[in-house]
Formats: C-alpha cells, structure tokens, sequence
C-alpha cells in the first residue's frame, strides 16, 4: 500500500472516529472506539510486520551495525538490557514474532527502537516510517454540564463524586476567568489534546477505604481536593477525559483495547496517552493488564500525596534494604509520582488551588478582626495533648472550633471554651476565616490544604515544632509511607516557603515561647492575605499545562530546557537537593544522566584514579580520600535527597520561577 493512499486512510479514519466521538460524548460514553474481546488484529500486525521487515536485508548480513553504542547506551539506559532479554526471550509471547522478530540482533534492535522505543534507531533507518501524525489541538473548555455528565456514579448508593462535583460547581467561574487570564498573558497556547483514562482507585469498593464516608464525618479532604481541581484543569485546558471509580469499571474499559495482556505493543496502537491514577488504583491496573503493564507503564501519573523516594520506589533496592511500604515498589520513574506539595525534587509537585470567596483586597484589615482563633481540627480526638497548649492562647484569643459531632453528642477531648461551630460548608469555613486573626495547628493532620488557605485569608498560623522530626522512623502516620522525609512541623511547606510573618513554628511544650509567640503574632498591624502563585488557579493550570505537554516517560527524555540546567560539584557530604538550594536552584533528576560518565566527573574536577559501576542513592559521585569514582548503574536510584558524608556528589540544578518552584524561569 502506497505511503499516501495509508495516509488518506489515515485521515479518514480520523475524521470517522472524530464524528463518532462527538456521539459518544452526547452518550456519555468513552471517547475512543471500542473493539471486542477476540478481535483479529492480524492485519494490524502483518501491517507492522511489514514495516519492520522491509530493507532490513543489509542489516541481517551486517549484525555488527546493529549492536548498541557505549555513548548510545547512555542516552538509552535500559536498551543494552532490553536486547539481551529479548535474545533468548523473543518467543515468549507470539506478539513479537508478528511484530517481525526473529531471533537476529537486527530483528531485535529495529523492534526496540521502532516498536518500543528503548532503543535508538539505526542510522540508515532514521527516516524509515517517519511519518507526520494528524494531531488534534486542544481548546479550552469552559462547559461544566460535559465535565459533570462524565462523572457519573457506577453506583448510586455510593456517591463518590458528590463532594468533588460540589467543589467544581462553587469554584467553575473562576477556573473559567483563570483560563481567559493565561491566554490572554500567552501563558497557555494550543497543542496536541491528549485522550487521559483516570481511576480513582482510593474511592473504588475493593479498596475498603472509607474516605468519603469520614470526609462527611471531619475526616482528611486533600485528596479529593487535590483530584477535584486536576479534573478541572484537564478538562479546562481542552483534553478528552474518561473517569472510573470501581474496578469492574477500569477492566470493562482496558478489555477492549488491542491485545492489552500482551507483552509487546506498538503505542500507537493504545488509543489514549496518559493514564492517572493513585496507588491503590495503579494495583488494580497492574492486577487488570497482568504481563501487558510494560507497554502502559510510562503512560502513568500516580496522584501521591506524600511522595515516592527513589529508595522505596526500586522494588529489588527496598526489599534488599528492608525499606517496607505496601506503597513502594512500583518501579516507575520517581517523577511519574505527583504529589500535593514540593517535598523533594525527585517526584513532580502537582499541587491543588485555594479558594476565597472574596477577592483578598476586599478582605477585612488584620487589625479590624475579631480577637479569635480557629482551630485545625475536625475531629475530637485531634485535642488529645493539647489542653495546656490550648489554655495558654486561649488567654489572648477566643477559640472556635469546626469539630463533628453527632447531634447530641459532648465533646470528650476539646476544651469547654470551644466555641464549636460543626462541619461547616467551604464558604461558610472560608467567612470563619475572614473574621479571624489566627490559624491554630494541633500537630495533626499533616500537611493538608488547610493551613495554606488561612493564610491566604488573611489569617496568621500557628503551629507544633516537631523535635525530633517525625518520620517513619519514630511515627505510626509515616511508618507505611515510602518515604525516609524527616517532617519537622505539622505543616512544612508553610514553615519553609512562607514563614514569618505568615506563620509561627513554635514548641507546643514551651509555653512561655508560645506566649512569646502569640503576642507578637497579634501585635501584626500590616498582615495581608498572602497565597503563593503556584496554589491559584492561573497557577496550577500553566504547571499542568506543562506537565502534560512536556512530560514524557515513553521517550526517555528530559523534560526541562537545557538552558535552565547547571551541571555542578556538591561539596562533599551534601545531597543534591541542598547542595542546589544553596544556590538558588533546585536539583533536576532528569539530568542526572548527563552527569553520569567519567569526562563529565573529570570536567567538573574529580581526580579518578579508578572508576566504578555501583548500585545506589549518590551517584554518580567521587571520594576524595580513596580517588574513587562511581557511575550510577541502576537510572531508578538517583536522587536528589541523599548524602553520604565521604563522597561529593554530581548534580543537576535549575532555575525555577518564584511561587511556581515546579517550572523552571523559561519554561513556559
């Protein structure tokens, strides 16, 4: 078939399947064409075959041109050891037969580069099947009706959307002003429309979590905070969304793409781009695709409030340094993890957006408020420990409280001073705010939406020191976490990005420091609500919109601009995240490759009189006492987090623009 007859096919099935789509919107329905179980793909494959086997006579008869590079292997880590693999396993699953393989270095190496793209492509084939993809480009989105009827509940005794459609309906006006205000600023241009498959696996009934039900009842809202306005910003951006939120629903919708179980699988043959979800639901999609997850593992973005460290994410690393977490393991690239705020570099900080009912200038004068405190907490238990805390700033201020409690029912841990208010709606929380003067941290919840939204209302928080930080080490919250991250407030972000006079990190133990504290606190006459850039809505939609243009982990590339990245020397005995923060610069992962060979530890100033091939969380790096080199030999352990008090590490540092730390200063 000539190149431009498949071309007009091409084209026509597009349009085809574009009309199709539109009905299948109106339906409420999927937004790609769904095949049956069993359907002969045959052609598909002989088509690929095809492709693959002509003029690759030349390079059967010349094996040696088909072998890897050293300078190759850099830039394509895994394809040394996806060659060898495929070696003596070519035949385990008949996939790759079809897709032309027959047991030749050749046959190998133009699969993996052609195929799979783990490997670069062979000289002579460069131009071979190059072709110019027919790309939809996006355009905002401002009709709520589309992205409420996508949400639809499987099951309507469950409810798991109410509160995140709750949250979207009271804030739509603003993503759409906010949407408006990055065009406008060319902040937003159009590109390709990704199709993005999304699993709530934490709201599913086989994860026996209960978060819906305790969100109603004072419990942790974050993450359906966090996943309400990702939702938003996709489908404000202009992308195609499909939503599931129970098992049966993600395997009815994973059976009907081609061959899913499969082992090997063009991409272009998956008819979506990204695939989000949470670490419950990435089990349940590993459990669904079984031997097929290779092919849909860079497609993913895992929502991870807390963060992956390199450390646990390697599953062999863990297990062999007793590093347990039910969490761990998933061997993806650390940056696929998002989190809810920048807790290290290694992982991608997605964030969430604060919202006000009132625009900040409208917002009483600090001074002007009522003499009270609102207090962090929505469940009783939450006040265990803290009378004596409580008593010493209840001598300055009133205190309010937002606590459940069923009707009828006293309160056994918060003080009789508490002015109770009950599970309060966001606006009626958000006038709370308004009226007061102070934020008050009990030590508990970690790290939630709260504190950065008080602030942003004006208030001042308040808040526990923790001494020593708590980790997994020594806390029961942290000891399933896959992460070593010592937290040494109840809210880290606020302490170490807005601090005074915002917030006050005090020791809960130390009440003439408290004392201290709260008086200067409320002797502020010019505080101003105050909300970094990155928590608006203009925000999180320029750093997804980055995300999801420039983000790919199928192409083993960086995603940052050259021109923003530092290649330095650490002083020895500091980890990379430190050593760039001391520079005004923040570490970079996806760079750690380039610093990964010896000219480049020869280049920045390293004395290698040997030079090695290890395993783990510091390299690349040298001794300066023994002269020893290391080269990084597994690309899933570098870290920026990690030291090692006998070794100088290599790092990657970027620029990054104030109050959007996720973006470097020309990224757009």
């Amino acid at each position: 078939m000539g190149r431009g007859l498949r071309k007009m096919l091409s084209v026509s099935r597009w349009l085809v399947t574009g009309i199709f789509m539109l009905l299948l919107i109106a339906l409420n329905l999927f937004w790609f064409i769904p095949q049956e179980d069993g359907t002969d793909l045959s052609n598909t494959f002989q088509d690929e075959k095809k492709h693959l086997n002509e003029n690759d006579a030349a390079y059967r008869s010349e094996q040696k041109k088909c072998e890897i590079t050293e300078d190759q292997s850099t830039k394509y880590p895994h394809c040394l050891g996806k060659m060898n693999w495929m070696t003596t396993k070519w035949k385990a699953d008949p996939c790759y037969v079809q897709f032309g393989v027959d047991g030749s270095l050749c046959s190998i190496r133009i699969y993996l580069s052609e195929v799979e793209d783990w490997c670069p492509r062979l000289e002579s084939r460069i131009n071979f099947l190059k072709t110019t993809p027919t790309l939809q480009m996006v355009k905002p989105n401002y009709a709520i009706e589309g992205l409420i009827n996508l949400l639809q509940e499987p099951n309507k005794k469950r409810q798991n959307y109410a509160i995140m459609k709750e949250r979207i309906n009271n804030m739509w006006d603003g993503w759409i002003q906010s949407a408006k205000s990055i065009i406008s600023k060319n902040i937003w241009k159009p590109h390709s429309k990704k199709r993005i498959l999304i699993h709530f696996g934490f709201l599913t009934a086989k994860s026996k979590f209960t978060i819906i039900e305790m969100a109603s009842k004072g419990g942790p809202r974050g993450e359906l905070v966090q996943w309400s306005d990702i939702i938003s910003s996709l489908y404000v951006l202009g992308h195609d969304l499909i939503f599931t939120c129970e098992d049966d629903q993600l395997r009815a919708i994973l059976a009907k793409f081609p061959n899913y179980k499969a082992q090997c699988q063009a991409k272009r043959l998956l008819p979506v781009d990204i695939i989000m979800t949470d670490i419950i639901g990435l089990h349940h999609f590993q459990q669904a695709v079984g031997a097929g997850f290779g092919k849909f593992r860079c497609l993913l973005r895992i929502i991870d409030s807390f963060g992956t460290e390199p450390a646990y994410n390697d599953a062999t690393w863990a297990k062999t340094h007793k590093l347990k977490s039910p969490w761990g393991g998933r061997n993806l690239n650390p940056q696929q993890f998002y989190t809810m705020f920048p807790h290290s570099p290694d992982n991608s900080f997605m964030g969430f957006v604060v919202d006000s009912v009132k625009a900040s200038s409208n917002l009483p004068l600090f001074n002007e408020r009522r003499n009270q405190a609102v207090i962090y907490a929505k469940r009783d238990e939450y006040y265990i420990g803290a009378k004596k805390y409580l008593d010493v700033i209840h001598e300055f201020v009133e205190l309010h409280g937002t606590v459940f409690h069923k009707h009828g029912q006293e309160l056994k841990h918060a003080p009789s001073y508490l002015i109770n208010h009950g599970l309060l709606k966001t606006d009626e929380v958000l006038n709370l705010l308004h009226q007061s003067k102070l934020f008050i941290g009990l030590g508990f919840p970690y790290e939630g939406p709260a504190p950065v939204e008080a602030i942003g209302s004006g208030c001042i928080f308040i808040q526990p020191q923790f001494n020593p930080p708590h980790s997994s080490l020594n806390t029961l919250f942290f000891k399933r976490k896959p992460t070593c991250r010592r937290v040494s407030s109840q809210h880290p972000y606020v302490e170490q990005f807005i601090g005074e006079p915002h917030v006050y990190t005090v020791d809960m133990n130390n009440l003439n420091e408290l004392r201290s504290v709260i008086q200067k606190a409320l002797s502020q006459t010019n505080i101003k609500p105050y909300l970094p850039y990155e928590y608006t809505k203009e925000g999180m939609l320029q750093r997804v919109n980055f995300y999801i243009e420039n983000q790919d982990f199928c192409k083993q590339r960086q995603f940052m601009p050259p021109k923003a990245v530092e290649l330095l020397k650490a002083q020895q005995g500091t980890s990379c995240k430190d050593f760039c923060h001391s520079k005004g610069l923040m570490c970079e992962p996806s760079f750690f490759p380039h610093l990964n060979n010896k000219d480049m530890l020869n280049t920045l100033g390293a004395e290698c009189d040997a030079v090695t091939h290890k395993e783990g969380l510091i390299y690349p790096a040298y001794d300066s006492n023994t002269h020893e080199c290391a080269i990084q030999q597994n690309e899933m352990l570098y870290s920026c987090v990690e030291s090692d008090k006998s070794w100088t590490r290599l790092c990657p540092c970027r620029t990054f623009q104030p109050e959007q730390t996720a973006l470097c200063d020309i990224c757009e």
